[in-house]
């Protein structure tokens, strides 16, 4: 994956990383962007209930989360196969509407796979498509619908979602993506507002 992150900071300011897990800086001041690329590795595993373990502690001392480490809590909830577990987590992280872009993206790409994990397809589209919400469509978003429809067995509408997942990485065809899924999503809220899965089939005409 490719994602953008703080890398240089001016010590006057003191900044400092926040969070038990995954620390993060609070990106405040004058921000510039680049496009220098750093590689990411660990050189040997680790502990994968590491992470878990730390949060789970942090909640039997009765520490309240932060909305970051709420997000990856479901995370690694979700990673350890307690999709029930991690739904409630990331709702109520959606909910309060204050997290990061980038966070409430993953949330509810998370929320998909949760609910198709228990086998509710339904729902996992609405969380996808919420994800519209907050920018371009992400290639992650549309291989997850994608990957809902081919299970289905509708394979035209599926590769219209591997299709504009490919197009999200081209920078040229970003204005014609943003106003399709626009399109598309204002009229899946409308559908969705009236039916329930049972006739979900409405929608194949959106999605063609």
């Amino acid at each position: 994956m490719i994602s953008q992150r703080e890398r240089i900071f001016r010590r006057s300011l003191q900044f400092r990383f926040e969070g038990a897990v995954h620390e993060a800086v609070v990106p405040r001041g004058k921000i510039r962007y680049g496009d220098a690329a750093v590689s990411h590795r660990k050189l040997s595993s680790g502990d994968p209930d590491r992470n878990l373990h730390i949060y789970q502690k942090k909640l039997m001392r009765g520490e309240n989360f932060s909305l970051r480490e709420q997000h990856y809590y479901a995370r690694e909830l979700f990673d350890h196969g307690a999709y029930r577990a991690a739904l409630p987590v990331l709702e109520s992280f959606l909910k309060d509407g204050a997290g990061w872009t980038p966070d409430q993206v993953g949330a509810c790409l998370l929320c998909g796979k949760c609910l198709q994990k228990l086998d509710q397809p339904g729902k996992a589209l609405m969380y996808l498509f919420e994800s519209f919400r907050y920018g371009l469509p992400h290639s992650e978003i549309c291989c997850e619908i994608g990957q809902i429809f081919l299970v289905q067995n509708r394979l035209e509408t599926a590769v219209f979602w591997y299709q504009l997942a490919l197009e999200t990485g081209k920078r040229h065809r970003r204005d014609f993506i943003c106003r399709r899924a626009a399109i598309i999503f204002r009229q899946c809220s409308c559908v969705f507002a009236t039916t329930d899965w049972g006739t979900f089939r409405q929608l194949r005409h959106i999605m063609n």
